[in-house]
């Protein structure tokens, strides 16, 4: 599991930084660095999956549902998060649009 995250994340760090590698245009070492970050956000589930089953073989669906739930709320609470302290930001600067 965190072989596949910190695979994805060189990858992606790698996609970045090969068009500003040796002046070269590199067009098909950023697909193939894209590819690989894909694949490897992928393979992350491998590590965690098999838990469930050897927690508890006849519960594992259920369990798997639970953290499922558990792990998609950051997906829900992250955006809102974030858009309520943008907001906040924005209004606690704003000066109505006048300039001093």
């Amino acid at each position: 599991s965190m072989v596949g995250f910190f695979l994805q994340s060189f990858c992606l760090w790698a996609a970045f930084s090969i068009p500003n590698f040796h002046g070269t245009n590199g067009q098909w070492q950023v697909a193939l660095c894209l590819v690989l970050s894909a694949v490897a956000a992928g393979s992350h589930s491998i590590g965690y999956r098999p838990i469930y089953v050897e927690a508890s073989p006849d519960h594992a669906g259920a369990i798997s549902g639970v953290g499922n739930t558990i792990a998609s709320l950051a997906s829900v609470l992250g955006p809102i998060t974030i858009g309520s302290s943008v907001q906040q930001q924005q209004h606690d600067g704003d000066d109505g649009g006048k300039q001093s």
